[in-house]
């Protein structure tokens, strides 16, 4: 498990950790998720399409700005489950975890918009649009 922290004296408030727990203020996240069965986020919209392409099942804690249309969105999709950060504590963090880890009914929805997501990151259509729509418009 990593956990991501804000600054070193955070990283040293959570001392001492398990063995298989790291907490660090920074981390290459698109290689994390690669790598990761459960992803809990704030739902900021790269995290979530990250999460997406790498089929990754989200615990989604929105704070502002478009996270709790974007943790709405996890859930209608059953792409993972949300919560209140208001209301958070080991026991519902746990119970949160286990849901998404343990049911299946999460699986085949991420893996199923993790398709759709490959495919538009591969797609050509885009960058054909452009580039003809600049070689017509060039401005020498």
């Amino acid at each position: 498990m990593i956990i991501k922290a804000y600054n070193d004296a955070e990283v040293a408030k959570l001392k001492p950790l398990p063995e298989n727990v790291t907490a660090a203020t920074w981390g290459p996240q698109v290689k994390i998720l690669s790598r990761s069965l459960l992803f809990i986020t704030h739902g900021g919209c790269s995290s979530i399409k990250e999460a997406i392409y790498f089929g990754v099942p989200m615990i989604v804690f929105p704070h502002c700005w478009d996270q709790p249309g974007m943790a709405a969105r996890v859930k209608y999709h059953h792409l993972g489950l949300t919560g209140n950060l208001k209301r958070v504590n080991a026991k519902v963090l746990g119970d949160l975890i286990d849901r998404v880890s343990n049911q299946s009914s999460f699986r085949h929805p991420i893996k199923k918009m993790q398709k759709v997501f490959r495919e538009q990151e591969n797609c050509q259509n885009g960058i054909d649009y452009i580039e003809r729509f600049l070689e017509k418009n060039k401005y020498d």
